[in-house]
């Protein structure tokens, strides 16, 4: 094993490396500063010791101690600045700052990255270094870097939900140096004040934008969308549903320019260089041509990286390329894998947040399962080599690699997956890869030398896009995999398996290693874990402003009552950006009952992906109907999946599901006789749920005029766990109503430092006088309690604090 890694002699310290930083990124582990020398002064002493082991050892723990060390300073971040932050939480100030990078357009806005000059508070100036995120959410961002724009606007420091699954905001932004986030309703709130100067990035920034701009004004535009990400790798104007159905084909990759896309366009260039030759032989008496191709193509695929943004993907692609070269130059041997393992070496150096970059991953674990793999697939085909029948195998058998070894992060990330890539590669690579990206590459310098040219070919490249479109189309209907859970556990083994697979020597071993890692996770995944006592369990989910709260049973079915959403359409789907993948991580294949107390966005947005994405058995409402698309959008879907609907009222005489019983309190048919149009919040459906002794009563948005109607018949209300009415507002709280409950338990949801100050003063006074606890997902995440069927003992847990 040890001759292994001196055949990769970078292996071994980039692995110690990457734990580093995941120990201090992922774990929060951090090590003191004084380790790193004397990690290294012990490397430096076991290499008199002339073993191979030590001396592995000892260099694997420097590498791990520096690349722990290294995060470690934006991952703390300036505390004057957070606390400058806290002070000024709410208020609106003024910020001039420059824009660092070209402005991200996504489905939902625009992302400006702003390096302030001037932040003011009134006339006060405050002291801020690190970087803001400006997220613009309507129209087109009409900047490029080094434009100096002045805005005003609430700053906020990142923070995370708090709930299982979602994207770590905190340690990315961190990472990136990133202190700030803050808000525009459109451009009309962003002032240019001076555009910047004539520097190279600019330039490239500058170029894109006409790039795009012309392509979009060339062809169709889904069509042009797919082109202006393939060329420049803008992905704006790509349809979300066209967007979503190369992702469930397994071909999404196609779509964000990548090292495939570099490499494709190397391959052209050097194919340029060796065709010209051939129309001058007198030229091959005086150049060699294989040292002077990549001289020649370097600074046109460099040029290409920064015009596309230059992602992380992009630039590993680029920097094996530039290895390549220089090999080909020095006439010297090429080893891909020590390139790829360099590559990710000077990627992590530079910026240790590319580790947990996802595009970065994938593409990185896609390539070494491209040279890892490959090799020991082909083989098993028998299939001599040479002709078509075995470039047709290395094809297939590199697309299953690929698939492969992302096949289980893309599970993890996306809650998705699928073969249909093994299919889909085979028409797309060809059609978007070979054809579209080099015919959109080739029209580039025509855009500024011959524009009809230049239009003719992105013409004919739009038809290769439209074949394939058509193509995504007829694949989307082929079955995703059955839904599985992946955990952390998962993808350690999937690494684990890679690594041997890359050191360990003989054919045998490493096809046992390629049997053992699928029937391992299989073992993982099918042997029941034993259950202890039977219990009932209420996840109070923290989605921001919204509501939305899981409910388990103690016969395992689960009750999902409300999603989350904001109140404001803001582009931002609550549904797929965190209840799915937290319902995935939860392990959550089934939503039994799905509830919507009242149809406003801020319950309502979440539901609508849930209800795509997961078998739901009934649908329970009040029947008041909400007037707003989202609502809509949603019954269509229930419809469309043949999902029963079950109408609740105060007439509804209590029920029993599997696993508990079920009292319906509100809204009274009488009182929506009576009142139009009726205000919503007072309709939302007040529901108890007995399971023993334990009992949970869910409120909506009541008011007090519900509240008042609720306390003729006070009995009823009491209740082990009360979801407190309204978010916590001062309009919701009656004291005779909390002392009617005397909850053991209150749960508040409410988004952090919301502008409507919600819980109030008062509700959270009062709820101090009648109720045990009080949780609050704006400072707690996500709320956990549990309880056995007695409903005797409670066990409260959250993602943010500690309970005794």
């Amino acid at each position: 094993m040890i001759a292994a890694f001196s055949q990769r002699p970078l292996l071994l310290p980039l692995c110690s490396f990457a734990g580093g930083i995941v120990s201090a990124g992922v774990f929060g582990l951090s090590l003191p500063g004084y380790l790193f020398p004397v990690s290294l002064v012990l490397a430096l002493a076991v290499v008199f010791l002339r073993s191979a082991p030590p001396f592995a050892i000892a260099m694997g723990l420097m590498f791990f101690v520096a690349g722990n060390l290294l995060p470690q300073p934006a991952l703390r971040g300036d505390p004057a600045e957070r606390a400058l932050l806290e002070r000024h939480a709410g208020e609106v100030l003024l910020v001039e700052g420059r824009v660092v990078r070209r402005p991200e357009t996504r489905d939902n806005g625009s992302r400006v990255l702003i390096r302030p000059v001037h932040v003011f508070s009134g006339r006060t100036g405050l002291s801020l270094r690190g970087d803001i995120m400006l997220r613009v959410e309507e129209g087109r961002v009409d900047l490029l870097s080094g434009d100096l724009v002045r805005f005003s606007g609430r700053l906020r420091a990142p923070r995370n939900f708090g709930i299982p699954g979602e994207f770590d905001a905190e340690r990315h932004f961190a990472m990136q140096g990133i202190v700030a986030t803050s808000y525009a309703k459109n451009m009309d709130g962003v002032v240019l004040i001076r555009r910047g100067g004539d520097s190279l990035q600019r330039r490239f920034d500058a170029m894109a934008d006409r790039i795009g701009t012309f392509i979009m004004a060339s062809v169709p535009a889904v069509e042009g969308g797919i082109l202006k990400a393939l060329v420049v790798g803008d992905s704006s104007d790509i349809p979300g549903e066209v967007r979503d159905a190369y992702s469930r084909t397994g071909v999404n990759h196609i779509l964000s320019i990548s090292g495939f896309h570099v490499g494709i366009i190397a391959l052209v260039l050097f194919q340029a260089w060796y065709a010209l030759s051939r129309l001058f032989p007198p030229l091959l008496l005086h150049f060699n041509l294989r040292r002077l191709a990549p001289v020649l193509s370097l600074p046109l695929i460099f040029s290409y990286m920064f015009v596309s943004g230059a992602s992380p993907a992009t630039a590993r692609s680029v920097l094996m390329l530039l290895c390549l070269m220089v090999g080909m130059v020095l006439e010297r041997e090429f080893d891909h894998f020590n390139s790829l393992v360099l590559a990710a070496f000077v990627l992590l150096l530079a910026n240790p947040a590319n580790l947990f970059d996802i595009s970065c991953q994938l593409s990185f674990l896609a390539l070494w399962g491209l040279m890892v793999l490959t090799p020991l697939l082909v083989p098993l085909f028998r299939v001599e080599e040479g002709g078509a029948a075995y470039r047709l195998v290395r094809f297939f058998a590199a697309s299953l690699a690929a698939v492969a070894v992302t096949l289980l992060p893309v599970a993890y990330y996306f809650q998705q997956s699928t073969l249909t890539g093994l299919l889909s590669n085979f028409f797309i690579v060809p059609l978007l890869g070979y054809g579209a990206v080099v015919l959109g590459f080739a029209s580039l310098p025509l855009i500024w030398l011959f524009p009809a040219g230049a239009g003719w070919l992105l013409g004919c490249a739009a038809l290769l896009v439209g074949l394939s479109n058509r193509i995504i189309a007829w694949l989307d209907r082929l079955p995703l995999l059955p839904d599985f859970n992946v955990t952390r556990i998962d993808l350690v083994l999937l690494l684990a398996a890679m690594l041997l697979l890359t050191i360990l020597s003989g054919c045998r071993r490493k096809l046992g290693v390629l049997t053992g890692m699928p029937l391992m996770l299989i073992s993982l995944h099918l042997v029941p874990i034993p259950s202890g006592e039977k219990v009932v369990r209420l996840d109070f989910l923290s989605v921001g402003q919204g509501e939305s709260t899981l409910v388990t049973f103690a016969d395992g079915s689960r009750m999902l009552i409300d999603g989350g959403g904001a109140l404001h359409d803001n582009g931002w789907d609550p549904g797929r950006r965190l209840l799915i993948p937290c319902l995935r991580r939860m392990g959550v294949k089934r939503i039994d009952y799905l509830v919507l107390s009242h149809p406003h966005p801020d319950h309502l947005q979440g539901l609508r992906a849930v209800a795509e994405t997961l078998p739901v058995g009934e649908f329970w409402e009040t029947g008041v109907a909400g007037g707003g698309d989202d609502y809509h959008a949603l019954k269509r879907v229930l419809a469309q999946r043949h999902v029963p609907v079950r109408r609740l009222d105060a007439n509804t005489p209590p029920f029993r599901i599997p696993g508990a019983a079920i009292t319906i309190f509100s809204p009274d048919p009488g009182m929506l006789a009576v009142t139009s149009p009726p205000d919503l919040n007072e309709t939302s459906l007040v529901m108890r749920i007995d399971a023993g002794r334990f009992s949970a009563l869910f409120t909506g948005d009541i008011g007090t005029a519900t509240e008042s109607l609720l306390l003729r018949h006070p009995a009823n209300l009491r209740a082990t766990v009360l979801k407190v009415p309204h978010h916590g507002s001062r309009h919701s709280a009656l004291p005779e109503f909390f002392r009617a409950v005397s909850p053991q338990v209150a749960l508040i949801g409410a988004g952090y430092r919301n502008g409507f100050g919600l819980p109030s003063a008062v509700v959270l006074d009062e709820l101090s006088r009648t109720a045990g606890l009080i949780c609050r997902t704006d400072l707690d995440g996500t709320v956990t309690v549990e309880t056995s069927n007695d409903g005797e003992n409670l066990v409260i847990s959250s993602v943010k604090r500690h309970f005794n």
